[in-house]
């Protein structure tokens, strides 16, 4: 086994919060490129657009996209990653670089690739208590 040496330092935070909005209505507007300009401080307010969506399956909710954002004179580049369940939805988005994830794309070597993942996570909670409650089994999680 061979050691990589690491790019940078990984980083984790996190923070929970209460929003009244239905489960659904919160990840549609969290993963929509329409939307992104309203809540996506690296957006600066610019327009984003879908350039490749790549579905992970039947659900329209589970999918990898890459977006293109107008900024100032530059294009910003954004990887995302979306998917929905019953529990659970989930947003992961990172600016990447363009050129970088070209070479990717040409079959590159992608372990000199930066990413800084960001997202968020929706945890239908009363999910796990209605099918508790409806069960006779004890429950632990």
């Amino acid at each position: 086994m061979t050691l990589v040496n690491l790019l940078g330092v990984i980083v984790c935070a996190v923070s929970s919060v209460w929003l009244p909005v239905s489960p659904n209505l919160l990840f549609d507007f969290l993963r929509h490129e329409a939307r992104r300009h309203k809540w996506d401080f690296m957006s600066n307010g610019g327009p984003a657009k879908s350039i490749v969506n790549l579905a992970k399956g039947q659900d329209l909710g589970k999918v990898v996209t890459v977006q293109t954002i107008k900024y100032k004179e530059n294009n910003m580049w954004v990887l995302q990653d979306s998917c929905t369940s019953a529990f659970q939805s989930m947003v992961v988005f990172a600016p990447v670089d363009i050129t970088g994830l070209q070479t990717v794309i040409t079959g590159c070597d992608s372990s000199n690739i930066a990413i800084l993942p960001s997202g968020f996570c929706h945890d239908r909670r009363e999910k796990f208590e209605q099918i508790r409650d409806s069960t006779s089994e004890d429950w632990e999680f």
